[in-house]
């Protein structure tokens, strides 16, 4: 099944709701939802590369559920072997300065301890307030490392296939001490049925994205439960924010004009 459907909203996707039907046959009612996820690739002309990963939960019926859990192959332990690979070199220079800090605390602790005593019977003991300083100040860069290194697995992303590498289906899991694995590949054929796509991204008015359905009926039924979302061109909503970008557009020129008409005639 192709998804050509298609239905824009103008909503983050979390506002989005679905109607309580099967998308994969318009069926009703669902047996239970399914997560359809996507990485986009964005890229900047002034700054670097940037991958989003989004995730919506898909209602489907029974039998299209049991079609989509027979279709779905299992993951590669090859590739989650490889994944789990990419994440120790990724936190291996977390790893040392981590453990120094360890060992330093360990070797300050009985002081700290003694330190900590003393400026409760004596508040102006400088040496006491420094030494304590010290083992906060180590406990804040162990608390960095501990942070840099869960962000450096997540996510964890494997190769290919990508039939499209600004926006390809992918699959999640879980991974060791909060990293997660991002797994690229077509969906099922049950999922195959509903897509979406990335935010189309507006300079004044609410950015937009569209969603491709294979039934007509579950398009159909997807723009009435999200009416107030969809994006109609010719609809009052869309030609206020029209003008309104108009507005905006002719007064960032005329202040821009002004600003440099002052300078030319300011003297000197």
């Amino acid at each position: 099944m192709i998804a050509t459907h298609r239905v824009e909203l103008a909503a983050p996707l979390a506002d989005v709701r679905f109607p309580n039907l099967c998308v994969a046959c318009a069926a009703a009612p669902p047996a239970g939802d399914v997560p359809l996820e996507k990485m986009f690739r964005r890229t900047h002309s002034d700054a670097p590369t940037t991958y989003v990963y989004e995730r919506v939960q898909v209602p489907l019926c029974r039998s299209c559920l049991l079609a989509h859990q027979r279709a779905e192959r299992p993951i590669d332990p090859a590739v989650i072997r490889r994944l789990r690979w990419m994440w120790l070199a990724r936190i291996l220079p977390y790893v040392l300065p981590m453990g120094i800090i360890v060992w330093l605390l360990a070797q300050f602790a009985p002081e700290t301890v003694a330190s900590a005593r003393g400026l409760l019977a004596a508040p102006r003991d400088w040496g006491g307030l420094i030494g304590v300083a010290v083992v906060l100040f180590f406990l804040l860069c162990f608390y960095g490392f501990v942070r840099a290194s869960l962000d450096a697995g997540r996510p964890l992303v494997a190769g290919g296939p990508w039939d499209d590498p600004n926006a390809t289906y992918m699959r999640t899991r879980a991974g060791v001490l909060g990293s997660w694995y991002v797994i690229p590949g077509p969906p099922t054929p049950t999922l195959a049925a509903v897509d979406f796509a990335d935010e189309d991204f507006q300079l004044f008015s609410a950015n937009r994205r569209s969603f491709a359905f294979a039934q007509p009926e579950v398009a159909r039924r997807f723009a009435e439960v999200n009416a107030e979302l969809v994006w109609d061109p010719s609809s009052p909503r869309a030609q206020r924010a029209a003008r309104r970008d108009k507005a905006l557009i002719v007064a960032v020129v005329v202040v821009t004009l002004g600003v440099a008409a002052w300078r030319l005639l300011l003297p000197g």
